[in-house]
């Protein structure tokens, strides 16, 4: 499958070879293939799988303290590949439907040599952070597993690049297969560390790296081939970029590190104990956002394909529609982790981690919001307006920050969670109210009315 222009088949799903592949039922691997939808859920499955299924060892075999140090592991990782995907994917995923294939070509070799040397410029920051933590801290649990993040950071940036790439072309069955491989390997060699005793921090992270490390190698060749190298174009490729990426890095650092930070935060007023209880939650909330952040995954290059082929007034069915049919399914999951949470909690990780059937509840309702907040987002992102999702997320940050100073100290995890679902609903108002300005006219007004109704 190719991405070489926006009305070609390999885009639009709907289109005469997709309509073939699905009519016939015994081609089913056609068939699935012309699924992407249904893939990018599968996959966000596969992936959200994996999380659950690591930080469930960590908390159930080592402990509450472990997987409070395992957590502030993972979101220094997530913090540094977020930075990626905001001046490198997202950038992508907005300008290359625009392109032709010689250019999509050059530019995604350009792509490829920004992420190498971001993912360089990263292992230096997490290497001199964990040194100069030990330093203080000698045989620190927290200062060693930076040391193994640093050290496995290529090779788990090099799926993450593989990762968004894939969706970006939405080459949805290729992703799959990609994260289905690693998230087998890894698996199988957590639970060989289970078995076998081996268990820590430091070879979880180790585990991961590898796993990552030998499927990303062993898929590079199918990369190389899609990429035309060309010196002169990596510098231009990058500022290019910036007039969308700073926008985007701008509202991830501002809106999006707020929640990074809040388990450091947590970890320092009330202790890495409760900062382990508010991981199991978060990691119990994961499993209700599998379906969001699949869709997520999937109605992102499909709502800049919707604004390329009819303009705003395409954009808004797209919006519309993707709003009735996510938010009737996240209903029914949140419900149940409402209902069901505190129990999933206690017979996964174990006794310990129970009574925060309060800290459900607000994750919950949190997650529930993020699916009107992320079909806003990627709508304004669309039409090219980064600037406009920066500003709402100065908004997140704020509220957030401020709410969790107020409230962590006295109700711990469940502060935490109270700050995230505050900041969260300030930032989804400002970005409704933008999304319906932008979408113009009375009739696009009046195809995006679910907006208004559905996020007041």
């Amino acid at each position: 499958m190719s991405f070489t222009d926006p009305s070609s088949a390999a885009i639009d799903p709907n289109s005469h070879s997709a309509v073939a592949s699905s009519s016939s039922h015994a081609e089913w691997i056609p068939w699935l293939v012309s699924n992407r939808a249904a893939l990018a859920l599968i996959d966000q499955g596969i992936v959200s799988g994996a999380s659950f299924l690591t930080s469930l060892a960590v908390g159930r075999y080592l402990g509450k303290e472990s997987l409070g140090v395992y957590f502030l592991a993972a979101g220094l990782f997530t913090l540094l590949q977020c930075i990626s995907d905001q001046i490198i994917h997202v950038p992508y995923l907005v300008h290359v439907p625009h392109f032709d294939d010689s250019r999509t070509r050059q530019y995604s070799a350009s792509a490829f040599v920004h992420a190498i040397v971001l993912t360089l410029f990263a292992v230096v920051a997490v290497a001199i952070g964990a040194i100069t933590r030990q330093a203080s801290a000698e045989g620190d649990q927290l200062s060693r597993a930076m040391l193994a993040l640093a050290v496995c950071f290529p090779g788990m940036m090099l799926r993450d690049f593989l990762h968004n790439y894939l969706h970006n072309r939405l080459r949805q069955f290729e992703v799959t297969c990609l994260d289905a491989l690693v998230t087998g390997l890894q698996i199988a060699a957590l639970g060989s560390l289970v078995l076998s005793d081996y268990l820590s921090i430091v070879n979880v992270v180790l585990v991961i790296g590898v796993a990552c490390s030998v499927i990303g190698v062993a898929w590079l060749p199918r990369l190389i081939v899609d990429l035309e190298f060309h010196s002169g174009r990596i510098l231009p490729d990058f500022l290019f970029n910036w007039t969308i990426g700073k926008w985007a890095l701008g509202s991830y650092l501002i809106g999006s590190s707020a929640p990074t930070i809040l388990p450091w935060f947590l970890a320092s007023t009330a202790g890495i104990d409760d900062t382990g209880l508010f991981a199991a939650c978060l990691t119990l909330i994961g499993i209700a956002q599998v379906l969001l952040r699949g869709a997520g995954k999937y109605m992102a290059p499909r709502m800049v394909v919707a604004f390329v082929q009819g303009g705003r007034a395409s954009l808004a069915r797209y919006v519309s529609r993707t709003l009735h049919y996510t938010l009737a399914l996240m209903t029914v999951v949140t419900a149940g982790m409402i209902v069901f949470g505190n129990q999933l909690i206690s017979l996964g990780f174990g006794s310990q981690y129970s009574g925060v059937q309060a800290t459900i509840f607000v994750l919950s309702l949190g997650c529930w919001l993020q699916t009107i907040d992320i079909v806003a987002g990627n709508a304004l992102l669309a039409m090219g307006h980064s600037r406009l999702n920066f500003i709402g997320d100065c908004i997140r940050c704020l509220l957030t920050i401020v709410s969790a100073a107020a409230l962590i100290g006295e109700l711990g995890p469940l502060g935490a969670a109270l700050s995230m679902v505050i900041g969260t609903f300030a930032g989804l108002l400002v970005r409704i109210w933008y999304l319906r300005r932008e979408l113009g006219d009375q009739q696009a007004r009046g195809s995006t009315s679910i907006v208004g109704s559905r996020g007041a």
